[in-house]
């Protein structure tokens, strides 16, 4: 992912190519995360040991997902350690964090907080695309969700703008 970024930055002239790669890219990403959550969650013995670890908490990087999953299950609660999604949309719907899209610079975007107009106007529509994005890749979990953790999470889909996104 980052090698398309450095190698392919989206140009207005480019743009679709880029997002076409990129979902590619994080389609591939998906099926490795679901086999490395199912090897985890499949697997009765390492849940037994975490179990009997007694831990407090799960520190979780939210770009492979799972880590919640696995917290979930242990019955224990979890904390994330990135702030870096795109558009800060984990952030900003699960975490509340403000962001206004005229002041904060949307992650991908390659902005800074020195924004002319032109730039807060292109940062406003980034943060939209990024969110259907976002939406685009994460939203193929709650199927998984639903299915491990045995409910349907078809009512924890908030709406944002026009865009569903899963809600923390």
């Amino acid at each position: 992912m980052i090698m398309l970024w450095m190698d392919h930055r989206p140009t207005p002239l480019t743009l679709w190519t880029f997002y076409k790669e990129l979902g590619n890219l994080l389609d591939t990403f998906f099926r490795i995360n679901i086999q490395i959550c199912d090897g985890v969650l499949n697997n009765p013995k390492l849940m037994a040991r975490l179990q009997k670890g007694s831990f407090d908490v799960l520190v979780a990087d939210p770009v492979t997902i799972c880590g919640d999953l696995v917290a979930l299950k242990l019955g224990i609660p979890f904390v994330y350690t990135l702030r870096f999604s795109p558009a800060s949309t984990v952030e900003r719907h699960c975490g509340k964090i403000p962001a206004p899209a005229s002041y904060v610079p949307a992650a991908l975007s390659e902005l800074t907080d020195q924004m002319t107009f032109g730039e807060r106007v292109k940062n406003t529509i980034s943060y939209p695309l990024q969110d259907y994005i976002f939406q685009s890749y994460w939203g193929e979990w709650n199927s998984y969700y639903s299915e491990v953790l045995g409910k349907s999470l078809k009512y924890s889909l908030i709406n944002v703008s026009r865009y569903p996104i899963y809600s923390c």
